[in-house]
C-alpha cells in the first residue's frame, strides 16, 4: 500500500524547510517539493498521487511508471528525454525540471520515508494511506 503528501494550506508559514530537507536528501540543488506564494497564502507543489496520472499518459518515451509498492512516479532518466510534457500536464505542479542536472525530477518520497513530512516544524504536511492502486505500475 502507498502513500502520498497531503498538505495543509493554513499550517503554512513559507519556511521552506521541506524543500531544504529535500534537497539535502536528494543530494540537489532542486527540490523535489516547492513551496510558492506569499502572506500566509502558500501552496505545495509535490505530487498528489493523482489518479489521472496525466504524467504517464503523455510520456511518448514510456519514461514514466507508478512503482507498485509506493505508488509514486518514478521517472526513467535512460528513456527521458525532458521534453518536458509531464511537467505541463501535471495538474499539481508536482514535476519539476532540475536545470543542474538537465533532468525532470518528481517527488519519490524519499523512499517511503518522506523526511519533509517529519521535519516540517507547523505539521503543514502529512502522510496519507493511497486508497486503491494506480494504473500503470510497475515493480522493481
Amino acid at each position: 500500500m502507498g502513500y502520498k503528501i497531503h498538505f495543509f494550506k493554513e499550517l503554512c508559514d513559507g519556511c521552506k524547510v521541506c524543500e531544504r530537507v529535500c534537497s539535502t536528501a536528494h543530494n540537489s540543488l532542486v527540490p523535489k517539493i516547492k513551496i510558492v506564494g506569499e502572506l500566509e497564502n502558500f501552496e505545495a507543489m509535490v505530487c498528489v498521487q493523482c489518479e489521472k496520472r496525466s504524467c504517464v499518459k503523455v510520456c511518448d518515451h514510456g519514461a514514466i511508471f507508478i512503482d507498485e509498492y509506493s505508488g509514486s512516479p518514478i521517472i526513467s532518466q535512460n528513456l527521458c528525454t525532458s521534453c518536458m510534457k509531464c511537467v505541463l500536464a501535471c495538474e499539481s505542479s508536482g514535476l519539476h525540471f532540475d536545470s543542474f542536472k538537465r533532468e525532470i525530477v518528481v517527488c519519490d518520497t524519499c523512499s517511503q520515508s518522506f523526511l519533509c513530512v517529519l521535519l516540517c516544524p507547523n505539521g503543514a504536511l502529512s502522510k496519507v494511506i493511497l486508497s486503491k492502486p494506480t494504473a500503470a505500475t510497475k515493480s522493481f
